[in-house]
């Protein structure tokens, strides 16, 4: 008889001298880690779920709070890391934003915006999420109302698919502040915008 017959002849043995627990115990320990798993994708489910409605997002159109004619000011001293030089900033300033029912218009180009996703964050959540505290952004609240434009994806700005002004930190009467490649820029009412209506 060869190695391998011997071999085989062995396992066969192997295995109807194995008690049945064995084979049960196997199956069960199986079952048990499948069962693991599911119920850690659940959790992650659930998890999501939590967060989504912790997070507070409502869907709309345009919100009156920002409905109008803004002015980019000036670039807000952050430590976050941005994608953009000082020089690249710079270009936003003095440039006014324009949001209406269903577009944004940045330095005359109109965007279309499908809908406004409109959220409340704490300041733990915004700076888990933007890596920049409130305070930097000259805002002493605990939490921050966040309009986010969707629109389609485009490159302005040949850095990033965001149009500078897609999303809006509501920061106060008249003031707002606007985030473009990781740069945030404080932004005003533009008052000539106003008495022209």
């Amino acid at each position: 008889m060869s190695a391998d017959e011997e071999a085989a002849v062995f396992s066969r043995r192997d295995e109807r001298e194995r008690p049945a627990s064995w084979v049960a115990l196997g199956n069960l320990r199986l079952f048990q880690m499948c069962l693991c798993y599911a119920w850690h994708m659940v959790s992650k489910l659930i998890l999501a779920v939590a967060i989504l409605f912790a997070v507070n997002v409502h869907a709309q159109s345009m919100p009156p709070s920002i409905a109008g004619s803004w002015r980019i000011a000036r670039i807000m001293p952050t430590s976050n890391v941005a994608c953009w030089d000082k020089a690249q900033a710079e270009q936003l300033l003095g440039t006014p934003l324009r949001y209406r029912q269903g577009s944004m218009v940045w330095k005359g180009g109109a965007f279309p915006v499908s809908e406004a996703l409109t959220r409340t964050l704490s300041s733990q959540q915004f700076i888990d999420e933007y890596k920049v505290r409130l305070p930097e952004l000259g805002i002493k609240a605990t939490s921050v109302t966040e309009i986010d434009l969707q629109h389609e994806d485009a490159d302005i700005t040949g850095a990033t698919t965001e149009v500078p002004g897609d999303t809006i930190v509501l920061a106060g009467p008249g003031r707002v502040v606007v985030s473009a490649c990781g740069v945030f820029f404080e932004a005003f009412r533009d008052p000539k915008a106003r008495a022209s209506h």
